[in-house]
């Protein structure tokens, strides 16, 4: 008869007494996913279209701002740079909180619902006042972007409106309210 030994990389038994994790239902899973990829994919895709067409549209802003008697200014590195850190620094936050949000914890909902509220308005605010305000000010909407870079810039801003706006109904849904309701032990990593 042989003895059968136990595997070394099975995980360990559960003690008497411990609580077993809840799972999390789909659409926090799935709430958890557009939190690790949509604002880091966003980010990224801002970041490559603000690079390829710093020199367009700092040409036509300064084309528009002649007009009223401001000086132009050259493009600068600055340009993209700046938006790229802060997409950078965005997308580390919600990756952060999205681990918390998967496990379960209220704050991070909160916090994540927040967030996507915010950047829905901006995305709102923005697709709809930029290409106004330009109009109203005599100045190219389309800021002198070829047709092509336009259907990107319309995707990328398609996919982050929609993406907020998924997210925020994962999070808020009939099953997601009962998971972050349901009780669980404290996380020994709490913070």
């Amino acid at each position: 008869m042989t003895s059968q030994q136990p595997d070394p990389l099975a995980a360990p038994p559960v003690a008497t007494g411990e609580a077993a994790e809840v799972s999390p239902p789909r659409p926090v899973v799935l709430a958890f996913w557009i939190a690790m990829v949509l604002p880091l994919l966003v980010g990224v895709l801002d970041t490559v279209f603000a690079y390829l067409t710093n020199d367009a549209t700092t040409a036509s802003v300064n084309a528009l701002l002649e007009r009223y008697g401001v000086p132009p200014t050259p493009p600068t590195p600055s340009d993209w740079l700046l938006p790229a850190l802060v997409s950078a620094v965005l997308a580390a936050l919600w990756i952060a909180f999205g681990f918390p949000l998967r496990a379960g914890r209220q704050w991070a909902r909160v916090t994540l619902a927040v967030f996507a509220a915010l950047w829905l308005f901006a995305e709102l605010m923005g697709n709809v006042l930029t290409p106004v305000v330009f109009a109203v000010l005599g100045g190219e909407w389309d800021l002198g972007l070829s047709t092509g870079m336009l259907v990107v810039l319309v995707l990328v801003r398609l996919l982050a409106t929609t993406g907020c706006i998924v997210f925020l109904v994962l999070v808020f849904s009939r099953r997601s309210n009962e998971f972050f309701r349901a009780p669980r032990p404290p996380h020994p990593h709490h913070w």
